[in-house]
C-alpha cells in the first residue's frame, strides 16, 4: 500500500511539473523558435493563460503552481469561456481567440505527451462561438480627399499624417503593419510609378504592394523641417 501511495504521489508530481514545463516549452520552442510568431501573438497567448490562471484561482482556488493537465479538460475550459462571456463581457471574437490559444497548446501537449490525449481530446472538440460577420465598409475617393485636406503638410506632423493616410489607402495595410514599415522596405523609391513596398503581415508573412506615384512623391519630398 505504501508503495502504491508513493507511485501515486510521483505521478501527481510529474503531472503538475509536466504542465509547467509543457507550457514553457510551448512558448519558447513551439511559438518563438519553431513558428517564429509575432510579438502580438505571443502577447495574446500569454494574456489568455494569465486570464485562465485568474479564473482557476477565483473559481476553484487553484494556484498557478498547482495547475495540472487535469485542469485543461472540457469542464474547466468550458467554464473559462463562460467566465469570459458572462463576467468579463468579452465578445465572441475575443472568446474564440482565447479558446484558439488554448487549443493550440493542447495540440502541442498531445504531440509531446500522448498519454494525456484522453484528458484533452474532448476539450479540442469544444466548438467556437458563432460570430456575426460585419459588412465591410469603405471610404469613397471624395471622403478620402476630405481627410487629406485636413493635413497641414507645412508641419512635420501634418506631412506624416498625410503620408500615413496615403499608405493606408494605397496599400490596404493594417495599422500594426503600417507602424512596422521601415524606410528600407520601400523599393525603387527613386522611380515614382514603379515603386513598391514590402509589408510584414500576420505570421510574419511578407507581401509586396505597388505604391501610387502620389504616395511615392510625398515620401521623397523634402520634409517641412528641411524646407525651412
Amino acid at each position: 500500500l505504501a508503495q502504491d501511495m508513493k507511485k501515486s504521489l510521483e505521478v501527481l508530481t510529474l503531472t503538475e511539473s509536466t504542465f509547467q514545463s509543457l507550457l514553457q516549452n510551448f512558448f519558447l520552442k513551439r511559438l518563438m523558435q519553431q513558428r517564429n510568431v509575432s510579438q502580438n501573438t505571443i502577447s495574446s497567448y500569454r494574456d489568455t493563460f494569465r486570464l485562465f490562471f485568474e479564473f482557476l484561482r477565483s473559481k476553484y482556488r487553484i494556484d498557478p503552481s498547482d495547475i495540472s493537465i487535469e485542469q485543461m479538460n472540457l469542464e474547466y475550459i468550458e467554464g473559462f469561456c463562460n467566465y469570459l462571456t458572462e463576467e468579463r463581457s468579452c465578445r465572441s471574437s475575443t472568446v474564440n481567440n482565447r479558446l484558439s490559444a488554448i487549443k493550440a497548446f493542447l495540440k502541442y501537449v498531445i504531440e509531446q505527451q500522448p498519454e494525456f490525449s484522453n484528458t484533452v481530446k474532448r476539450t479540442l472538440s469544444l466548438p467556437f462561438q458563432k460570430q456575426e460577420k460585419k459588412v465591410m465598409c469603405f471610404v469613397t475617393r471624395e471622403e478620402f480627399d476630405v481627410y487629406l485636406s485636413q493635413c497641414d503638410t507645412s508641419t512635420p506632423i501634418g506631412a506624416r499624417d498625410k503620408l500615413m493616410l496615403l499608405l493606408l489607402y494605397n496599400t490596404g495595410v493594417r495599422v500594426s503593419e503600417l507602424l512596422a514599415i521601415k524606410y528600407s522596405d520601400i523599393r525603387d523609391l527613386s522611380t515614382p510609378g514603379n515603386s513598391s513596398i514590402k509589408i510584414y503581415g500576420k505570421g510574419r508573412k511578407e507581401r509586396v504592394v505597388p505604391i501610387w506615384r502620389s504616395t511615392c512623391l510625398l515620401y521623397t519630398s523634402p520634409s517641412p523641417r528641411d524646407r525651412g
